[in-house]
């Protein structure tokens, strides 16, 4: 078979070849399926079941009439007392593990597991390709230790 490319003919070597895929790309790929269908099914069902727990309000801050609750951790005097004792980068290293914290918690664990779930699912597939492009790897079963030309 033939490609065109800007008017040329160019004979092409991936029409010609036949695609086959090992035992090991079948079960990576099969892993991979099922990794992301319960990931997402079980990040489903924790964002069915997970409640959006506010922090204990420690007071509430009104906003163009409506009333918002405030936690000890988002009040001013917080942040400025964190920043007069460790600096700049304690506030900051304080803000990033008080995010990473919160993506453990609640609905948004169940955002979590599924991002993870499909890298994970996108990873396991992408090694199962990259062992399809590889076609003289030692992976398949019927190679063996010694090649001979």
């Amino acid at each position: 078979m033939t490609a065109s490319l800007f008017g040329r003919t160019i004979p092409s070597k991936r029409c010609e070849m036949t695609r086959t895929i090992s035992i090991q790309q079948k079960r990576l790929y099969l892993i991979g399926a099922l990794l992301l269908a319960l990931g997402l099914a079980s990040a489903a069902l924790i964002y069915a079941n997970a409640e959006d727990n506010a922090d204990i309000a420690l007071g509430y801050e009104m906003v163009n009439g409506v009333a918002y609750p405030t936690a000890s951790k988002d009040s001013k005097a917080f942040q400025r007392d964190v920043r007069l004792y460790g600096g700049k980068f304690a506030l900051l290293s304080y803000q990033f593990t008080d995010w990473f914290g919160s993506l453990w918690r609640g609905r948004r664990l169940a955002f979590t597991v599924a991002a993870l779930s499909v890298a994970l699912s996108a990873g396991l597939v992408f090694v199962a390709n990259v062992l399809l492009s590889d076609p003289d790897s030692d992976v398949g079963p019927e190679s063996s230790g010694d090649r001979s030309g």
